[in-house]
């Protein structure tokens, strides 16, 4: 446990485990977050991927953060973008893919896509995921969204 911040900064730790410390710094900051997730099979959303969203007051807007590369992504003009927004901008999305590539702990795990029009993203606003949202660019996986059940 003591290692904890060592293995954290060295990405030697699973992306649920930075993403929700993250989420606590940011929290005790001030900051309003959500925990966010990935996922591909739509009749059994189970997290591929896991990252989170804070709400920036000065774009009043939620912004991606993907702290297991140290990415938020950007639009075109370099305005931050939420996690549907880069799935709906092929730079962006394309970004975030080669820093995954490059930067990636699972980069062998998800191929040379972690971030793809066809995969789920899900969250909550607050808290334990009770109440799920979820967005997918694909509208042959939004179909699939039916009857859906949650892994975690």
């Amino acid at each position: 446990a003591e290692y904890f911040i060592w293995y954290l900064i060295n990405r030697r730790t699973a992306c649920g485990t930075v993403a929700e410390a993250t989420l606590a710094l940011l929290r005790h900051a001030g900051f309003k977050t959500r925990l966010c997730g990935i996922a591909s099979d739509p009749k059994k959303l189970q997290f591929e991927h896991v990252y989170l969203e804070y709400y920036s007051p000065d774009h009043q807007k939620w912004v991606m953060m993907d702290p297991m590369i140290g990415a938020i992504p950007v639009s075109e003009d370099g305005l931050p973008l939420s996690a549907i927004e880069m799935l709906m901008d092929d730079g962006a999305r394309k970004t975030m893919n080669e820093l995954w590539r490059k930067l990636g702990v699972y980069r062998d795990v998800f191929g040379s896509e972690i971030y793809a029009p066809d995969k789920i993203l899900f969250f909550n606003n607050a808290g334990p995921f009770k109440k799920s949202y979820y967005f997918t660019f694909d509208a042959a996986t939004r179909a699939g969204l039916k009857n859906i059940k949650i892994n975690y």
